[in-house]
């Protein structure tokens, strides 16, 4: 169970981390121009993108585990029967 599990949050991590790098740019782009129409303005800082990766990562992580560990709970006898 615990390969099983390792292996697909590998796989997930990695698609997690692309959209991670192609969602950051264009979020840091288009947030600074919305800002920018504001007469108090601030920055973004790498910290806030950084805590967004690990919430997203945690959720996705998290929804696997979970999905996995209770699949692989499950009698296999009980899904190969109404196959």
């Amino acid at each position: 169970m615990a390969e099983i599990l390792a292996l697909l949050s590998r796989d997930l991590a990695k698609m997690v981390a692309l959209a991670c790098l192609l969602a950051f740019p264009l979020a840091h782009f288009l947030v600074g121009q919305w800002l920018s129409r504001y007469a108090y303005q601030f920055g973004l800082g790498l910290t806030t993108y950084l805590l967004c990766g690990t919430i997203a990562f945690a959720i996705a992580l998290g929804t696997v585990a979970y999905i996995g560990v209770r699949a692989a709970r499950k009698n296999p006898v009980n899904a190969l029967r109404y196959e």
